[in-house]
């Protein structure tokens, strides 16, 4: 799905780059950036962003002469065409020694996100539920930099904050396929606050570099700026040194009890990794009222003896309540292999649930 293919989406941006044209005139170089550090929190730190790379004036597509544009081809905007699980099945060359382990994949460097959350709205703020629409796409060289996206919502489609206060957090399937981090990668981003009773607002659009020689296996929190009348996330992520591509299929079976009544079932599905504690990965929220499938979700994987991806399953408490006030329903915990995939099905108090996850290496 191309977001920018979208003609209320190409009216917007002329709009946009209006306003962005009149904001030239009132802010001096440097003003912008230098409010933008002072409201930094403690431990959080500005994503380095290049220079004039925003979709909303078209400066990402000037003719320029810069390496990163030419090496990852900004001005490109399909989507990845590789798929994830290509090496499911060893090959000839894979020297098994057990179910779990190969002689040849061991694992390589991938970043993994955890979360992105809202911690700052455009101006004027917005009432009412948040629906962001737009994209965020990580680009690496697998695959000539073509656009790999985590976050991808058409303006008939979005992603519905229904309380900022108690769920500040944008739930993301992943990416299409795992991410190479041999080397720098970039991510692109153009969100965008679908307006009710006023005009669309942008909330970030930019692109922005992720340093292979940060957060090596320890996650850590950047702050994503959309400027002076733009908003605000914070991005938690990590670059694992060894990790293997998982991909997570779930399908929800029934409903029962209180989720399976005429409100249907609030869901959150959240995993974590037990190489690194204290940071949970935000992967589906959404209101359930059959029994039916979900996003594919694709995480990077710690390869380590006795590393697991544990999926969590939650439903609030009460409507409108977040995360952290959720009734737990319960967990599912999968051991990291190279190769082959295992199906678990559980009955919980409020639904059944069953999960595929598939395994493979990148290359």
């Amino acid at each position: 799905m191309e977001t920018r293919g979208d003609a209320s989406v190409e009216s917007h941006a002329r709009k946009r780059k209006a306003e962005d044209d009149d904001d030239d005139d009132l802010i001096e170089d440097g003003e912008e950036d230098l409010e933008e550090e002072e409201d930094l929190e403690e431990g959080v730190k500005p994503v380095v962003v290049m220079e004039r790379s925003k979709h909303g004036d078209g400066s990402l597509y000037e003719d320029r002469v810069d390496v990163f544009r030419w090496l990852f081809d900004l001005g490109r905007t399909t989507e990845t065409s590789m798929e994830p699980m290509r090496l499911t099945l060893p090959t000839a060359e894979c020297v098994l020694t057990s179910t779990s382990a190969c002689g040849r994949h061991v694992g390589g460097p991938m970043p993994q996100i955890f979360s992105v959350k809202l911690v700052k709205l455009p101006t004027p703020t917005p009432a009412g539920p948040i629906q962001l629409y737009g994209f965020m796409a990580i680009r690496d060289l697998m695959d000539q930099g073509r656009r790999n996206y985590v976050f991808n919502r058409s303006r008939d489609d979005p992603f519905v904050i229904a309380d900022p206060n108690s769920d500040p957090f944008v739930y993301l399937p992943g990416p299409k396929r795992g991410v190479n981090m041999q080397g720098r990668v970039v991510l692109e981003y153009d969100v965008r606050i679908k307006g009710v009773f006023t005009d669309d607002l942008s909330l970030i659009d930019e692109v922005a570099f992720f340093s292979e020689k940060t957060c090596i296996d320890e996650p850590a929190t950047f702050r994503i700026s959309g400027g002076r009348r733009g908003g605000a996330v914070h991005i938690t992520w990590a670059r694992l040194t060894r990790a293997m591509e998982a991909t997570v299929q779930v399908r929800i079976r029934e409903l029962l009890g209180n989720g399976g009544s005429g409100g249907g079932l609030d869901l959150c599905v959240t995993g974590s990794l037990t190489k690194i504690a204290g940071e949970e990965i935000k992967l589906f929220r959404g209101v359930l009222d059959k029994p039916c499938a979900l996003d594919r979700f694709v995480i990077a994987v710690p390869v380590a003896v006795d590393s697991d991806l544990i999926l969590h399953f939650k439903a609030p408490a009460a409507a409108g309540g977040g995360a952290s006030s959720s009734h737990h329903m319960g967990d599912l915990a999968f051991r990291v292999a190279a190769h082959g995939s295992v199906t678990e099905c559980r009955r919980f108090d409020l639904a059944t649930v069953e999960v595929k996850v598939t395994w493979s290496a990148l290359y």
